[in-house]
Parts: C-alpha cells; sequence; structure tokens
C-alpha cells in the first residue's frame, strides 16, 4: 500500500538488543511490519478481512475477522494511517523464527464513519508488544496488545498545548522583539514576471531574482512571501535540485536584509487520510532544511486551503491542517506558523493554534 513508504520508523539503542537481532533482520522485519500495520488498516475501512491473510497468523487473522464482520453489521468502518514508529527488540527465539517486538511510539490518525459520515476522529501515538512468527519467509503478527502509555495530541486544546511550551519558556522580552517585528513587516507576495507559480522553480534564474530582490529593496520591502509547490517540488520525495534553488533564493534575499514567509503545499488538493505520510515526509525535508536559515521569518502551511473546503469538506481539510502544523511545530520550535485564509470570514479559523492570523 501507498502509504507505507512514507513512514518514519526507527529502531531505540541496539544496546538491549536480544542475541542475533542484527540490523539486517530488524531491516526485514520493519518492512513487514509497516506492511502488516497497512493492510490491517485497509481491512478495517473496508471491512474485508482478506487483506488480513498475507501479514497475520491464522489465529491472528480470525481474531480480528471478527472484529470486521461486527463492523460490517452496524455498518461502521474504521479508517486510520500510521505516521511513524519508534521499535524496540525484545525477543528472538534460538531458532530465529519467533520475535518479539515493541512499538514505543505508533503515531497514528483515525476516523471513525457510520453510514460514510464521519462521526468521531482522533490522533494520537500508542504503546504495542507484537509476537511474531517467521511463516513462508514472512514476519506475521501472531499477536499484539497494546500497553500503557499512548497520548492522544491532536485535540485542538492539547495541541494548542503543546505548541505553547516553547514560546511560554522564552524570554518575554524576545516576544516583544518578535511583536516589533510584525509591526515593521512591509510585504508583498512574490513570483519572477517571466515565471509565475511552479515555473518560479523550473525557470529559476539567480540573475532575475537578483534584480527583483535590488528594486523590492529600493521601493522599502522588507518581507517577502514565496511559494513552494508540491507536486513541481517531487511530492513526498522533494529533489535536491528544488531545494537547491531555493536556498539560492534564500541566500540571495538574506544579502539584501529581506525576510522571507515560506507558503507550503501550494496546489496541492488531496487531503485524503492515506496520502498524510507522504505529505509529512514533504514537510520534514522542507523543514530540515530550512529552519535555521536566517532569511526565514514564518511558515505559512498553505495558500487558501478554505477554497477546498466545498470539494473536499471541511473537516477533512482542516484535520490535515492541524496535523501538518502539529509535526511544524515538532521540528521546528521557533519560527511562528500562520494559514492563509483566502477569506476574512475564515480568520477565526484554528486561530488559537496559530501564532498569527492571516487572511487575503
Amino acid at each position: 500500500a501507498f502509504e507505507v513508504f512514507y513512514q518514519d520508523i526507527s529502531w531505540v539503542s541496539p544496546d538491549t538488543d536480544p542475541p542475533g537481532f542484527g540490523e539486517e533482520l530488524k531491516e526485514v522485519i520493519a518492512k513487514d511490519y509497516l506492511r502488516a500495520w497497512a493492510a490491517r488498516n485497509r481491512a478495517f475501512f473496508s471491512n474485508q478481512s482478506e487483506w488480513l491473510r498475507d501479514f497475520h497468523t491464522e489465529n491472528a487473522y480470525h481474531k480480528l475477522s471478527g472484529l470486521i464482520a461486527e463492523n460490517h453489521s452496524t455498518e461502521v468502518h474504521l479508517e486510520q494511517v500510521n505516521l511513524s514508529h519508534r521499535l524496540q527488540a525484545i525477543y528472538l527465539s534460538a531458532d530465529k523464527t519467533l520475535a518479539i517486538i515493541r512499538d514505543l511510539e505508533a503515531v497514528w490518525h483515525r476516523r471513525v464513519l457510520k453510514d460514510d459520515v464521519v462521526i468521531f476522529s482522533e490522533s494520537g501515538s500508542k504503546v504495542y508488544e507484537f509476537v511474531l512468527l517467521l511463516e513462508d519467509g514472512i514476519w506475521r503478527i501472531r499477536n499484539m496488545r497494546e500497553l500503557p502509555g499512548g497520548t492522544d495530541f491532536l485535540s485542538r486544546e492539547v495541541a494548542f498545548q503543546n505548541s505553547q511550551q516553547d514560546i511560554d519558556a522564552e524570554d518575554p522580552a524576545d516576544m516583544m522583539a518578535w511583536g516589533e517585528t510584525l509591526k515593521a513587516v512591509k510585504g508583498i507576495n512574490y513570483y519572477p514576471a517571466h515565471a509565475p507559480w511552479a515555473h518560479f522553480s523550473e525557470s529559476y534564474d539567480p540573475k532575475v531574482s537578483d534584480s527583483d530582490l535590488e528594486r523590492m529593496q529600493s521601493m522599502g520591502i522588507n518581507t517577502i512571501r514565496i511559494f513552494f509547490p508540491y507536486e513541481a517540488s517531487g511530492g513526498a520525495e522533494v529533489s535536491m535540485e528544488f531545494l537547491n534553488r531555493l536556498r539560492d533564493f534564500l541566500d540571495r534575499a538574506q544579502a539584501r536584509d529581506l525576510q522571507v514567509i515560506l507558503t507550503l503545499f501550494d496546489f496541492y488538493g488531496d487531503y485524503s487520510l492515506y496520502d498524510w505520510p507522504a505529505t509529512r515526509a514533504h514537510l520534514k525535508t522542507l523543514v530540515g532544511a530550512f529552519k535555521d536559515h536566517p532569511a526565514l521569518l514564518a511558515w505559512d502551511i498553505k495558500n487558501e486551503p478554505d477554497l477546498d473546503f466545498v470539494n473536499r469538506g471541511k473537516r477533512v481539510v482542516l484535520e490535515w491542517l492541524e496535523m501538518v502544523r502539529y509535526h511544524l511545530r515538532q521540528w521546528d520550535g521557533e519560527h511562528p506558523v500562520t494559514v492563509g485564509w483566502s477569506a476574512p470570514e475564515s480568520s477565526s479559523i484554528l486561530s488559537e493554534d496559530l501564532d498569527f492570523i492571516s487572511f487575503h
């Protein structure tokens, strides 16, 4: 399944690994483990047990099939996607056919639907222990149990508290300085005249950028807002060529004392749950590449997502925005975050979760 490929997966320190639980075995187990989760999620969403067969033993298959049959009878569907896992090796049998692992932080988002209407949704992490059995060359889940220690973190109230932790700890003088910075912003949206929208990357010309930036500086502009196209940059696998071009532009802006608001996910409109791992991977690459760049002033999660409420569904769009905001704040606790709403009527949406309000 597509969502397998862009999940984060890591193992804790190998110091406590049981004998024989080497890196090669971990790689094989992790691959089958992710596939098992994908099969389980698809089975519960479709209420079709056959998805489970390849990655669960017969006993586990029958247990889960019973739950799926019950959901089917009540017309309930469970839609879930996993975003990351932190694994720990616990046990390996002498013949290397039975293993026990713990997932110390299985991060997920799920929706419960009845009669095709979402009645509940939540995000968080859980702790699991799995017994795996090697059958026909596949590490199948034989048994699983949930352990204490999970967290629910993407309700608005909890997410807002988490996002404020770093800010509240800062010196009040720093916060006042940031407020003064906002008051001093004089800026525009920017594309080169000859290469608007996605063509900004495809036809990037440093000489044109230099000329435009110099002209902006002479006009008294000190801030520019630019846009990062999702598909044109490579989607989940952002191209190095694109990153280098954007870094070059930021360097040139910095040389002229221009600040940059970087708008993410331009031209993106999917929002489907199974696309979340891909968009999260895209975000992680960008934040890792530019969060320390001195020209960066702020992140704008997306340009005018309220225009997608009618076609994509308001709830679906807002859950995706909350997911992106949460992870963005996890990876960069320094720069402010906003959403560029299309209409002033949308400006109160997520306002308690954002650092400043922006509407067009």
